[in-house]
């Protein structure tokens, strides 16, 4: 499972589109905002990004929906992803209540959905001083033709579902050596030199959905270097 990352501590500015350090600030605010991630959740159109790299006819074929395969184990004879979603719609009602975690479909891009919790997200963040639009730097392998494109299409349905004047998607164009030390190698989240990272996966080593929800352990994960 690929996932899109946020950076709660970044620390490091060599690949940005930023010029003040209040808009460093702004950024992380918002980043640490939740109904910010909710509008950026529900505003990224997946089908369209897959389609980058697999074509139109195969884009929905491997969306996922959950870190964990709806179907990689049963619980009282139902597949794992129907507790998970169970379980989702209890927490937040309000955004998840009608979601369908199947795989093979985008259950959450919903421009209106995006728009609503964005409306939330600016009247919090302008209360505490944040100004817009929040620049949002996403790093990319300036030799990936493929990966370059599929930012691209998710800087263009984001910005157009939560607008230009509150989002800017900064594709940031490096090498080889400084893409990884920006992403993949950057040991804490403050050497990261990111907002937003598509550069990280997971497979299982075992089968139990914990090989999978171990990587986001606050003391041990692998994913919270």
């Amino acid at each position: 499972t690929f996932n899109m990352t946020f950076n709660f501590n970044r620390g490091t500015f060599d690949a940005t589109s930023k010029t003040t350090d209040k808009e460093k600030e702004d950024t992380q605010k918002a980043i640490r905002n939740r109904n910010f991630r909710l509008a950026m959740l529900f505003g990224f159109d997946k089908t369209a990004y897959n389609a980058q790299n697999v074509g139109e006819e195969g884009a929905s074929r491997s969306l996922r929906n959950t870190l964990v395969p709806t179907e990689f184990v049963s619980i009282d004879g139902k597949p794992y992803g129907e507790t998970v979603e169970e379980k989702l719609k209890a927490l937040d009602s309000e955004a998840f209540g009608d979601i369908d975690l199947a795989e093979g479909q985008d259950a959450y891009y919903n421009a209106e959905k995006a728009k609503k919790y964005m409306d939330l997200a600016k009247s919090e963040l302008e209360a505490d001083g944040v100004e817009f639009p929040i620049h949002l730097d996403f790093p990319q392998l300036e030799t990936r033709e493929t990966n370059v494109n599929m930012a691209k299409s998710l800087k263009q349905t984001v910005e157009a579902a939560l607008g230009k004047d509150n989002v800017v998607i900064d594709i940031q164009l490096l090498n080889q050596d400084k893409y990884l030390a920006a992403t993949y190698q950057a040991t804490t989240g403050e050497a990261g030199d990111f907002d937003i990272s598509n550069a990280s996966g997971w497979g299982p080593d075992y089968v139990d959905p914990s090989t999978y929800l171990n990587i986001y352990n606050s003391r041990t994960g692998e994913n919270m270097k």
